[in-house]
């Protein structure tokens, strides 16, 4: 009787060992699809992250272009104006000239009609 026992104990807790040995496989295997979930979520976001860091490199890039667009610009405009204010100055200096030849000529014009009286 005490063998049926012990063999029934046995069973029983073969039995349970069997359970929980099937309860730890599918946690395992609950664990292994999370596993690769996970893993599939660090894949994408690495490759989203791959990506944005690639836009932010082509936006310095970009901005960087545009900075030295703006200074060739400015640099350009700068140009201009001292072109623009030796073109005012030679007119000016020009008209003054014309000023002073008009004013002789007209001397020379008086000079010459109170020689003819």
């Amino acid at each position: 009787m005490q063998l049926r026992e012990r063999t029934t104990t046995a069973e029983d807790a073969a039995s349970k060992a069997q359970e929980e040995a099937i309860f730890y496989k599918d946690a395992a295997a609950e664990l292994d699809k999370e596993k690769g979930l996970i893993k599939a979520d660090l894949a994408s976001a690495r490759e989203a992250y791959r990506e944005v860091k690639e836009e932010c490199v082509k936006s310095e890039i970009a901005r960087s272009a545009v900075e030295e667009a703006g200074k060739k610009v400015l640099e350009d405009l700068e140009a201009e104006r001292a072109r623009s204010r030796g073109l005012s100055d030679d007119v000016d200096r020009l008209k003054r000239a014309l000023l002073e030849k008009e004013g002789a000529i007209s001397q020379v014009l008086i000079f010459g009609n109170a020689i003819r009286k």
